[in-house]
């Protein structure tokens, strides 16, 4: 609960007063500029607070106090009237729902699209004059997307519809996407050879952490399966020839075919942003803080030569610790962009002049002219003089329920973007996690009594609700610090850390029958080479690993106390530890979600396989592994936006899941290159 000490304003109204602006100004503050307003879940759409002392450092951020004449200088403004549109869910049937969202996803386009054409912005550069910059939109279908590449002619990109993963290209000049039909789930694009007929794909099946690796043509077609290689990212070098890829927190190099494959060099965290340098001799990447992600480093490696036993000796570039977002060549590839995104939401391109082999010469730095969401990646077009920019809005959406039948929804809270709720055990309240700012929060089952518990900077995922009700355990992550279990009152005060000093990135709890344990797999462990399941004795702190769990992950306790349930990401089975006789056994069928929700009677387990061509939610009997389809999640794909990877089940037994509107986009930008 807030301090009694902090002053609250309780509508828009009065935010604006103590800013001395009128309302419309305040709306378009929070949504454009981050001006630190809370909406109250459960509540209208009008109902929102903030606290003064939250106001003022913003102010401070901004060089501005409220009397001011202006704040600083934003490089896009919306067009008058567009104002935080709310693509709200109404609880009617599904395509009743898709046709509201379509609706309102075209409004939204056409204010977006008035808003590009009437801007035209001014870049500033380091090294020359102002020039003015032409900014398009080329998709528009409201989807959430991943990686992409481009050559001179097409962009190629994964995209996200209910929680699959597609394969489209676009042209470069624009036009409607075509879809790449490829007989591989979840293709992720990791390169474009240099003649653009062949793709170098990724796929994964499920939530394993590396994926197969596979070429297919850039049209479309069969799939060739590169060797027995397993990538979280693959390059090919420029001539084709090889190709490079990160397994855990190693960099492999093998023939372009998957054959002859060496270890490179082996690092301390997973290796990101991979790419070749143009003559083939060495490898650039960037390395992360695991409890920082924000804290990047960029290194450089020689890529050896073949046959030697020794591994190479990574050497750091000197750029700073927050560079790079994302990175590619100039078509000439004797020049390298690098994109620096800055805290106040500025997104910084670097110019590296890397003709004498070296990557220290920064030529120029130039500050992106546009401000109209984060930018997640860009590439470049020297043929055509543009950038292309992947930039994703801000997510919005609202709970469904499964109905009656196994393919119908309605809305469950209207109006609540949350995700990740948990329901105590007499099914009169809830903990849920607000979408807007990772804060954790506490109501009743209909939405009312809300209460937040946790403040911005500390990001909660998955709670439970001790068995009598009266604590509520979380996972948590403050910055530059790991996932750790955090215990509170369902009041919201005595919030305390469940095990302190530890330094392993602990996953959601879920309690013992007794209220006396928690049990947890561990997350971001993987490079580590940590993951286990623990149990957690709250009376004394000692924690302690359950035998045979090592690389399992998502524990859950049934309700009964018999069991523990547990997921192995790598082959996709559902594990059952007994706790009488402290043995697993492996259910039958697989398993390619992340989810694990048991019935209140512990005769059943629901679980999720969202990543195929039909993804479903399941119940699996545990006398005897027998499967049915409880719900039909195809149809949620045909609508505009994603599916969370999260899914719940309400106190009488029916999944819930989060459909939210978080769209990226891609845009070129007309880009001097010289």
């Amino acid at each position: 609960m807030p301090s009694p000490q902090r002053k609250r304003l309780d509508s828009w109204k009065a935010i604006a007063e103590y800013l001395d602006r009128n309302v419309r100004t305040v709306t378009r503050w929070a949504e454009q500029r981050r001006l630190p307003v809370h909406r109250v879940p459960g509540g209208k759409r009008q109902s929102v607070f903030a606290y003064t002392d939250e106001i003022d450092a913003w102010l401070v951020s901004h060089h501005a106090s409220p009397k001011d004449g202006a704040l600083s200088a934003t490089k896009v403004e919306s067009v008058s009237g567009a104002e935080d549109l709310d693509p709200r869910i109404p609880r009617k049937s599904v395509g009743e729902m898709f046709r509201l969202a379509w609706i309102v996803l075209v409004f939204t386009a056409v204010i977006a699209g008035a808003w590009v054409a009437k801007t035209l912005v001014e870049g500033r550069h380091s090294t020359s004059a102002s020039v003015p910059l032409d900014f398009v939109q080329l998709t528009n279908d409201g989807r959430a997307k991943g990686y992409f590449d481009a050559d001179a002619t097409r962009l190629y990109f994964d995209e996200s519809a209910g929680q699959g993963l597609s394969l489209f290209s676009l042209m470069g000049s624009g036009g409607p996407p075509q879809k790449v039909k490829i007989p591989l789930m979840n293709p992720v694009v990791e390169g474009i050879s240099n003649d653009g007929q062949r793709l170098l794909i990724a796929s994964f099946e499920g939530i394993e952490f590396e994926g197969s690796l596979w070429v297919v043509a850039s049209g479309g077609g069969a799939a060739q399966r590169l060797g027995e290689l397993k990538c979280q990212s693959a390059r090919w070098s420029q001539d084709d020839r090889q190709l490079a890829c990160v397994n855990g927190t190693s960099i492999l190099i093998a023939n372009s075919d998957g054959s002859h494959v060496r270890r490179l060099v082996s690092l301390s965290s997973t290796p990101l942003r991979l790419a070749w340098a143009p003559d083939g001799k060495q490898l650039i990447f960037v390395l992360e803080d695991v409890n920082d992600p924000e804290a990047l480093s960029a290194y450089t490696v020689s890529t050896g030569s073949d046959g030697q036993k020794r591994e190479e000796v990574p050497v750091a570039l000197p750029w700073g610790k927050d560079c790079c977002a994302d990175w590619t060549w100039v078509d000439d590839r004797s020049r390298l962009l690098y994109l620096r995104l800055r805290t106040n939401g500025a997104a910084i391109v670097g110019e590296i002049n890397t003709r004498n082999g070296s990557f220290d010469e920064v030529m120029k730095r130039t500050e992106l002219p546009v401000s109209i969401g984060h930018v997640m990646g860009f590439r470049a077009n020297r043929e055509k003089n543009l950038l292309y920019l992947l930039i994703e809005g801000q997510s919005r959406g609202e709970v469904l329920k499964v109905g009656p039948t196994k393919n119908t929804y309605t809305v469950l809270l209207p109006g609540v973007a949350a995700d990740d709720i948990s329901y105590s055990r007499d099914g009169g309240w809830m903990t849920f996690v607000n979408v807007s700012d990772h804060t954790l929060w506490r109501s009743r089952s209909d939405g009312s009594d809300a209460l937040q518990l946790t403040k911005p900077g500390l990001q909660a995922d998955i709670s439970s609700w001790s068995p009598d009700g009266h604590t509520i355990a979380y996972a948590g992550k403050e910055a530059k610090k790991p996932w750790r279990i955090f215990l509170i009152a369902s009041d919201g005060t005595n919030q305390r850390e469940a095990t302190p000093g530890g330094d392993d990135n602990q996953g959601a709890p879920s309690w013992s029958p007794d209220g006396r344990v928690l049990v947890y797999g561990n997350v971001l462990c993987q490079e580590t080479q940590t993951c286990w399941i623990h149990k957690v004795d709250l009376a004394t702190g000692t924690i302690t690993r359950l035998p045979g769990s090592y690389s399992l992950r998502t524990a859950r306790f049934s309700p009964n106390g018999k069991y523990i349930a547990a997921l192995q990401p790598d082959t996709h089975q559902l594990l059952l530890f007994d706790a009488r006789t402290s043995e697993w056994h492996t259910l039958p069928g697989s398993v390619t979600g992340d989810n694990i929700n048991w019935s209140t009677d512990s005769r059943f387990v629901f679980i999720d396989n969202p990543r195929i061509d039909h993804p479903v939610i399941e119940r699996i009997r545990i006398s005897d592994g027998r499967r049915v389809t409880v719900a039909d999640l195809a149809p949620l794909q045909r609508m505009p936006g994603n599916n969370s990877p999260w899914f719940g089940l309400t106190p009488d037994g029916a999944p819930i899941l989060l459909h939210y509107y978080s769209a990226s986009e891609i845009y070129a930008l007309n880009w001097n290159f010289r």
